[in-house]
């Protein structure tokens, strides 16, 4: 009996204000990290990011008789536009007509 293969893409777009960390989150994920003193050393070692970012994660994962094969795209935009103030939201509403 032959194994199946499963291919699986997926996007991950992380939003949020500038410098709240969605390019330390992005990297942490990606590189599957676990240590404390690691992650501290990528939090001081990232810089705020003025471009679009964009990285990729494949990962093979063997279930029973089946091969999964997964991409994600991580797109991580430069922080949203800036607050007016702390108690102004980051995001204006969506209406629907």
């Amino acid at each position: 009996m032959s194994k199946k293969n499963i291919k699986s893409i997926g996007t991950v777009i992380p939003l949020g204000d500038g410098a709240t960390g969605k390019s330390l989150i992005t990297k942490l994920l990606i590189d599957n990290v676990t240590d404390q003193e690691l992650a501290n050393k990528l939090a001081q070692d990232i810089k705020k990011s003025l471009n679009i970012e964009l990285e990729y994660c494949n990962e093979l994962l063997e279930f029973e008789d089946k091969t999964v094969s997964t991409t994600l795209q991580y797109h991580v935009f430069p922080g949203q536009r800036q607050k007016i103030s702390n108690s102004a939201p980051t995001f204006n509403p969506l209406s629907v007509s």
